[in-house]
């Protein structure tokens, strides 16, 4: 019974190793979540204001971009924000 014996503490090694590692990655991303999450609601909000004002603005604005296999595109514009 030695083999049976090694293998099973063997597997159980490893299956704490692998709880082990998912702790540290769930944490890890725990960690980056709380410091993106105020950046990402101050950026979303920095957005919003600036498409309220340019939305109470009303200018036409129109530009040509360079749309991949395409090339120059023009007559793009921004409307309905």
């Amino acid at each position: 019974m030695g083999l049976v014996d090694e293998l099973r503490d063997e597997a159980t090694q490893c299956k704490v190793a692998d709880a082990n590692a998912k702790t540290a990655g769930e944490r890890s991303t725990a960690e980056a979540h709380s410091r993106l999450h105020p950046r990402m609601v101050a950026l979303h909000r920095c957005f919003k204001e600036f498409t309220e004002h340019l939305s109470e603005l009303g200018r036409d604005i129109e530009t040509t971009c360079e749309i991949g296999p395409f090339g120059l595109v023009g007559g793009l514009r921004q409307e309905d924000f």
